[in-house]
């Protein structure tokens, strides 16, 4: 689980466009998805994804990408 987490991340951090930032999108979809729904990782995965999407908002703020 932290090796996904740490590659969405740097996903996150290397992104600049409108197009690398739906990528990520779409790696934190299937990051929710193998992990947040799993009875076993459930509440460390969700506790993970709302640190992804706080980051990937963020960081589109700060390339004024808001759609």
């Amino acid at each position: 689980m932290n090796k996904d987490f740490m590659k969405i991340v740097k996903c996150i951090e290397t992104s600049e466009t409108r197009g690398q930032f739906k990528s990520c999108e779409k790696l934190i979809k299937l990051f929710e998805n193998k992990f947040c729904y799993n009875r076993k990782t459930k509440t460390q995965g969700k506790i993970l994804l709302k640190n992804l999407l706080h980051k990937l908002s963020t960081h589109k703020t700060n390339y004024n990408i808001y759609i």
